[in-house]
C-alpha cells in the first residue's frame, strides 16, 4: 500500500503541474479565472482559433548571458533543496503531532479512524517543489510579474 500511496502522489504532482502550466498558458491568453486542465486548454484553442496564432506570437523574452543564467540555476536548485527540506520537516511534524494525538484518550478506541482519516490526505502531500524552471520564469511575461 505504501508503494501506491507513492505512486498516486506521483502521479498528483504530475497533473498538478500540467494543469498548473496550463492555467499559466490560458492567463496568458486572458482567462481571468483558475479552470481545470482540460477546459484551460480549451480556452487557449479558441483564443488561438479566433485571432489566429500568428497575432499571439511575441518576439521571445531575450535569454540572459550564459554566466547569469549559471547563477540563477544555482539559485533555483538552492531554493528547491531549501524548500524540499522544509516541506520534509513539515510533514515530519505532522506525523509526529498525530502520534502525539493518538496517544491521548479522546483517540482511545478510534484510532484506526483518525490514522485512515488524516494518513489518507497526508499521502496527497509532496515534498518535492512545483516542477518550475528557471526557463519558465524567463519565459513569463512582464504583464504576470
Amino acid at each position: 500500500t505504501l508503494r501506491k500511496a507513492r505512486e498516486h502522489k506521483k502521479g498528483e504532482v504530475q497533473r498538478a503541474g500540467v494543469q498548473a502550466r496550463a492555467n499559466a498558458l490560458a492567463a496568458e491568453l486572458g482567462c481571468t479565472e483558475p479552470l481545470e486542465t482540460e477546459a484551460a486548454l480549451a480556452y487557449c484553442e479558441k483564443v488561438v482559433q479566433e485571432k489566429g496564432a500568428s497575432n499571439l506570437t511575441a518576439d521571445p523574452p531575450s535569454q540572459p548571458p550564459a554566466a547569469e543564467l549559471k547563477k540563477l540555476e544555482a539559485i533555483h536548485d538552492a531554493l528547491r533543496t531549501d524548500f524540499a527540506l522544509r516541506r520534509r520537516m513539515l510533514l515530519t511534524r505532522c506525523d509526529v503531532t498525530m502520534q502525539s494525538f493518538l496517544w491521548g484518550d479522546a483517540a482511545e478506541g478510534r484510532e484506526q479512524t483518525i490514522v485512515d482519516s488524516v494518513y489518507a490526505e497526508r499521502a496527497s502531500l509532496s515534498t518535492e517543489p512545483p516542477p518550475y524552471s528557471v526557463q519558465d520564469a524567463l519565459a513569463t511575461s512582464k504583464q504576470r510579474i
